[in-house]
């Protein structure tokens, strides 16, 4: 729950509980605990509080007005734990029509199968006859009865003690409501559930779902007839998001009274009632004029148009230019606009507003559909514009934009501020969806797709050639950034070799098809290329089918020897999940910019002068926006202003001179007499015959070690004769120059004052953070305590100059208490190439179970001073490690070796494992790949050694 939310009719939000749980947390618990003995709400408990939302701009009316209930804390306390207890339930209950609130199934699922229903009924080679009628039900939460939320939990089959604990929250609240600012009309309700109990979404889904188990009954009966968008679609009667539901038939009287008969069995047990002036009715392209008329005298809804909207989505797009059906986003953005006073806020606050908000409008529409280039473009001159000179009265008129809108939309890190791209946003959130089809192609939506547009393979072999919806043509036109961020890890072997990405080079290999005879069976899986009955490949079989190119891809390519099925990884993170931050900065690095709309290349200089001004938190950050507009050289000065206007003065409003921000900023004798007052004493004209550019006079500065500078002061008095120079320029308002510093340091110390509280709030988070990590952090063992037979391992990295790669030297002790022939071995070699420290470390692990199974060492225990590797050789499956998925084979191939046990590998300090160390950097400074043996045992001086035999001869 969240601390802030408004409270109930007591008066306290969840904060207050959070802060004084230490003296009420005993009572509070009584109250909960004695409610689910008895199940009796105690009196005043749930009274709510009735707040109206207005629905729109002109709300006259009761039904303009959305009804949300405030609860107290302690009630939704009782109701969130029920809720939490409900939830778990309803994935394998509700049927799969139903996309809220129920975890793993989204509203987007729902809006792409609505479209797709409606292209396939506009295009002229749909030969079904059918239709879809959405469903408006009238003030729905307000409606539902009680007792048909009862019966429902009990065919549900929930236990009858928890149904009238839930019967008890709902049947017991007292209402009052909230006209400016005062309660009114305190009364009790018969039927209805509260929107704002946390109960309330889960107990309608349940309700509703009886309306679908309905419509299944009358399909399995053959009493209903469901729509298929093509071979082995699954059965769509219907869809539902809460209490937007849309239903599908065909079209025909019979089965529309059907339908009817069943939706007035429900609403009239249920107490729904449809409004039908809201609802819509859409028929596919060659039904009749005349079914369509006997049709709607049953269901007296208006036909659905491209001005319809079902669920903030236009349901039918135009044929040609998809995008205009979106234009309200559009409107949108520019009404947003005007309810900001924009040309108050710094661009500081600007910058907040646009990341916060009008890059996020967009977000729920871009899902489903890759907006056209035009209509972005719109979109991203309205938040540019924006940015750089607020609004205008004059929306023609062109805004003085001194950078490039790609520079402000690379990371801050590399020189920019960070706002999102909104193309690349567009392709990331519908690579996210397309990420989700190929990882899930079992779901409803991939299955439903798959018949319509690729129901003889799998999506990655899906071809254009057919009539695409607006959602398959954004999934086709994203298809090669999710191959090119895509791989398929082998486990059991069950992909396609054909169609599905298990190797590098997978889109090419009918061209690396070598042709057998024609009774030849080709084989269709991944394990068919294996030797039966191993995890290893069959070289002769792939060498026989495949040109050596290819071959050799599919030789290199790692088995993972562990149970589980092949799984899709993302490459692009460390963990192989899908990321959509990582989706969008894929995007991005991808975008097919013009050459002048590129970013610039920012000189290092001013990169690391920019990562100073953004780790520091003293400072204002109106401050910090205006030391990247200085360092970035976007301020409009009057040098670079006059460029675009004639009518902008070049010249200094002080002196007279040409004005750049050198002599604004330093040789201006306004400047030259701000710096030269207490407390700085700075001859800046000195400087500048030293130091030419901005960013060699502040590294200057910074570097001079005058006693009263430092990053924060230096960038406020910058920033403070900024702002004189504007004041005086725009509003003739003068002031002196031992003023600047006064300015200056009133600002840094309101911000110290702003900030103490949330560096102390950081503070106690960050020991609660400590504390916690501290609890499940790998414990450092002393070796000296172990026993038996131990094995210490390490790996010295280094990176190669020319490549992303690197080598490593792994080095292994074995110490051996239990064997006569040999009591110590060292042992040192060069990995193959790696990609981090910690694959280093992995190789150095492999090795020493390597050499453990061919000595026959018995239950030996191993030692690293890595603790990561720690964790994810003690993880219980491969997929749970910590570190990059590229390791799992890796760890695999280490858990499956007879010597190594879980419970067996070690933590220790690096001082105690400086010899296996020495060993690594031995082999890396020797770079043979080759092992170097050197064994310590009391045959070795005699020339003879059972170890190094062993080891040699293997």
């Amino acid at each position: 729950m969240k601390k802030n939310a408004s409270p109930g009719p007591d008066g306290f939000n969840v904060g207050f509980y959070l802060s004084a749980w230490s003296w009420i947390g005993d009572d509070v618990t009584n109250l909960v605990r004695n409610f689910y003995t008895t199940g009796i709400v105690p009196p005043h408990l749930n009274d709510t509080q009735i707040a109206l939302i207005p629905k729109k701009l002109a709300s006259h009316l009761p039904s303009d007005f959305r009804p949300i209930s405030l609860c107290n804390v302690v009630y939704k306390i009782i109701a969130k734990s029920l809720a939490n207890r409900l939830k778990g339930h309803l994935p394998d209950y509700i049927h799969p029509s139903q996309q809220a609130f129920i975890e793993g199934r989204r509203i987007s699922n729902h809006i792409i199968v609505a479209q797709e229903i409606a292209h396939s009924f506009s295009l002229a080679s749909c030969k079904s006859l059918d239709f879809i009628l959405k469903i408006d039900l009238a003030k729905a939460f307000d409606r539902i009865e009680w007792h048909f939320i009862v019966s429902a939990l009990a065919r549900k089959g929930l236990h009858g003690h928890f149904i009238k604990l839930v019967h008890a929250c709902i049947s017991s609240p007292t209402f009052s409501v909230i006209i400016n600012g005062q309660y009114f009309a305190k009364f009790n309700s018969s039927r209805g559930i509260r929107q704002g109990c946390p109960l309330s979404p889960y107990l309608f889904v349940l309700a509703v779902n009886e309306l679908s188990l309905m419509l299944q009954d009358a399909l399995q009966a053959n009493h209903l007839t469901c729509i298929s968008l093509g071979p082995n679609c699954p059965p769509i009667h219907s869809l539902m998001f809460a209490d937007d539901l849309i239903v599908c038939g065909k079209a025909n009287v019979q089965e529309a009274n059907t339908i009817l008969q069943l939706l007035d069995h429900f609403c009239c047990d249920s107490g729904q009632t449809p409004n039908w002036s809201k609802s819509g009715i859409l028929f596919s392209n060659n039904v009749t004029m005349q079914v369509k008329q006997d049709i709607k005298r049953i269901f007296p809804a208006p036909d659905i148009d491209s001005s319809f909207v079902h669920l903030g989505h236009p349901l039918v797009l135009p044929s040609k230019d998809r995008s205009a059906a979106y234009n309200f986003v559009y409107d949108k953005f520019k009404s947003k606009l005007s309810t900001y006073k924009a040309n108050r806020l710094s661009h500081a606050a600007r910058l907040t507003l646009i990341k916060s908000v009008f890059s996020s409008i967009p977000v729920y529409y871009m899902s489903n559909i890759l907006f056209s280039k035009k209509f972005l473009t719109k979109l991203t001159t309205i938040i540019r514009n924006f940015w750089w000179t607020g609004i205008q009265d004059d929306q023609t008129t062109r805004s003085l934009c001194l950078r490039a809108w790609a520079d402000v939309c690379i990371e801050k890190k590399i020189g920019g501020l960070g706002v999102r791209n909104l193309q690349a946003i567009n392709q990331g959130l519908v690579l996210s969806t397309a990420w989700r089809l190929a990882k899930e192609p079992q779901s409803q939506l991939a299955l439903i797709l798959k018949a319509k547009y690729h129901h003889d393979t799998s999506i990655w072999r899906a071809r254009p050639n057919k009539p695409k919806s607006a959602f398959w043509s954004a999934i086709l036109k994203v298809k090669p950034l999710l191959t090119s961020a895509t791989i398929c890890q082998i486990f059991d072997g069950a992909s396609s070799i054909w169609s599905s990405p298990c190797f590098s080079r997978w889109e090419t290999i009918y061209d690396h098809l070598i042709i057998q005879q024609q009774s030849f069976s080709y084989p269709a899986q991944v394990k068919d290329l294996w030797i039966p009955g191993q995890k290893n490949w069959n070289a002769n079989l792939i060498n026989s089918l495949f040109t050596p190119e290819l071959a050799n891809t599919i030789l290199q390519t790692p088995i993972i020897k562990a149970n589980g099925k092949d799984m899709l990884v993302w490459k692009l993170t460390p963990a192989g999940e899908f990321s959509s931050k990582n989706a969008y900065k894929h995007c991005f690095n991808n975008l097919q910019l013009p050459p002048r709309q590129r970013p610039k290349i920012v000189p290092m200089q001013v990169i690391s002068l920019l990562n100073q001004v953004w780790e520091d938190k003293q400072m204002a950050p109106r401050v910090q926006t205006f030391a990247w507009r200085l360092l970035r050289k976007a301020l409009p000065t009057g040098k670079r202003a006059g460029r675009y206007s004639k009518h902008i003065n070049e010249n200094c409003s002080r002196c007279g001179l040409l004005e750049d921000e050198m002599h604004m900023l330093f040789l201006c004798p306004f400047s030259k007499a701000a710096w030269f007052c207490y407390p700085w004493f700075i001859k800046t004209e000195s400087l500048a015959e030293n130091y030419h550019s901005i960013p060699d006079m502040i590294r200057a500065l910074i570097t001079s070690q005058h006693p009263k500078i430092n990053l924060t002061n230096l960038y406020t008095f910058l920033w403070c004769l900024w702002k004189t120079r504007n004041d005086c320029l725009f509003c003739s308002k003068l002031c002196k120059p031992s003023q600047v510093y006064a300015s200056a340091n009133a600002i840094i110390e309101a911000t110290n004052l702003e900030d103490k509280n949330f560096a102390q709030q950081q503070e106690s988070d960050k020991a609660q953070e400590q504390l916690q990590s501290s609890s499940t952090t790998t414990h450092t063992h002393d070796c000296n305590n172990l026993t038996g037979n131990v094995i210490f391992c390490d790996a010295a990295w280094e990176r190669c100059t020319d490549s992303e790669l690197g080598h490593a030297g792994l080095g292994v002790i074995i110490t051996m208490q239990d064997n006569r022939h040999l009591q110590r071995l060292h042992v040192s070699a060069l990995s193959p190439p790696v990609s981090s420290p910690l694959q280093a470390e992995i190789y150095g692990l492999l090795l020493a179970t390597k050499l453990a199974d061919l000595l026959q060492v018995q239950n030996p225990h191993f030692c690293t001073n890595c603790s990561v590797l720690v964790s994810a050789a003690r993880s219980s499956t491969v997929f749970a490690a910590p570190g990059c998925w590229e390791n799992r084979p890796l760890l695999a191939e280490i858990q499956a070796s007879p010597s190594f046990s879980r419970n067996k590998i070690t933590h220790i300090n690096r001082s105690n494992n400086v010899k296996a160390d020495h060993q690594a950097r031995l082999a890396l400074r020797i770079q043979s790949r080759s092992l170097a043996l050197r064994c310590l045992c009391t045959q070795a001086d005699q020339g003879q050694c059972h170890g190094k035999d062993i080891v040699s001869g293997s």
